[in-house]
């Protein structure tokens, strides 16, 4: 169909009046969002081994000794490097709210020099960059409300789907024993430093994506297993929303387990943006 001049002047009129506010929209959206990113929380996650190793993950491992003078006064640096140049406002370290005040009783009977180090991370890094920092006191930030459950989805992937339990075995075993390796060959830097390597938060996540299809179609065991992990996770880093507010710079200590997912969560959220850990070892 054919239009005369007039008429196609009159079309092209109405589309440039209609697509001109649409543009002027999205230059507005996109120097929002500029805007937000310029001005993002930053937040400094440092995934760590379990020092004092409870043996609870599925990944079985000797720890290196943490307490050997060498590893201590490595320690000792590496919290004044975080302390001096990242300048932390907030320290969070994985326990529960409901310990809080006895863990900050500790803290406070370590800067009183009351209270001497554990073994356990939240101390040996979590209390020195605090007190390092000039920080009153130190914040729990983990959830076990809700926590991995993965009962279900082992019990059925040994009946209906044992090749993938095979793959899930080999995961385990070959992340086994690299670390296990690392710790019987590697400095303490290097094992944070491994700690912190994208690509083993990207093998971490990976063994949970392998169990996320046993039971599709029917029980869903394997995504519901997945979910409870990310769940949990969910959780933590809102509690690590609730400190990383405009203003703040937030050293959030925790396990590679939750630390490679907080990454992935800091990394889409419009207010905050990760500092890479590795800059400090």
């Amino acid at each position: 169909m054919k239009f005369g001049r007039k008429y196609q002047r009159k079309i092209n009129l109405g589309v440039i009046k209609t697509v001109k506010p649409l543009i002027v929209a999205a230059l507005i959206i996109l120097g929002s969002h500029y805007s937000v990113a310029e001005d993002k929380v930053e937040i400094l996650p440092f995934g760590v081994f379990h020092f004092e190793n409870p043996g609870l993950d599925k990944v079985k491992t000797d720890v290196i000794n943490v307490m050997t003078p060498d590893n201590q006064a490595y320690l000792d640096g590496l919290s004044s490097r975080i302390a001096d140049n990242f300048k932390p406002t907030q320290v969070l370290i994985e326990c529960r709210k409901s310990q809080n005040e006895k863990i900050n009783k500790d803290y406070q009977g370590y800067l009183k020099g009351q209270h001497q180090l554990s073994v356990n991370e939240n101390e040996q890094l979590g209390f020195r960059v605090a007190k390092k920092a000039a920080l009153a006191e130190v914040i729990c930030y983990d959830e076990q409300d809700v926590g991995w459950q993965s009962k279900a989805v082992f019990e059925e992937m040994s009946k209906s789907t044992p090749e993938i339990g095979a793959q899930v075995s080999e995961t385990i075993k070959s992340l086994t024993d690299k670390v296990n390796e690392l710790h019987k060959t590697e400095t303490l830097k290097g094992i944070l430093d491994f700690n912190n390597d994208p690509a083993m938060e990207e093998n971490n996540k990976s063994l949970y994506l392998l169990l996320n299809e046993v039971g599709a179609w029917n029980s869903y065991s394997g995504a519901d297993s997945t979910a409870s992990w990310w769940h949990r996770n969910f959780r933590m880093y809102a509690n690590v929303q609730k400190y990383a507010q405009k203003g703040s710079r937030v050293f959030v200590v925790g396990g590679v387990g939750h630390t490679s997912i907080l990454k992935d969560l800091i990394h889409i959220d419009r207010k905050r943006k990760a500092v890479d850990a590795r800059r400090f070892l």
